[in-house]
């Protein structure tokens, strides 16, 4: 059921993910630049789409 909707095409612009192992959230800090949003923040890992990815094959990219 959940990989339905993972793999199922639809529109979204990005996505973020929350990878949690004994008790710990990832995150990842965002660059120190004045033209970008947020900078110097904490966030969960995850990017703008490209193409016509799945919410879970964007992801994927943007986790390596």
């Amino acid at each position: 059921m959940l990989e339905d909707c993972l793999e199922e095409r639809f529109e979204f612009t990005g996505c973020k993910i929350a990878l949690i192992c004994d008790r710990q959230i990832l995150t990842i800090l965002r660059d120190d630049k004045e033209d970008i949003p947020w900078p110097n923040m904490w966030e969960l890992p995850g990017g703008g789409r490209e193409g016509t990815e799945t919410p879970f094959e964007c992801v994927a990219r943007e986790r390596l």
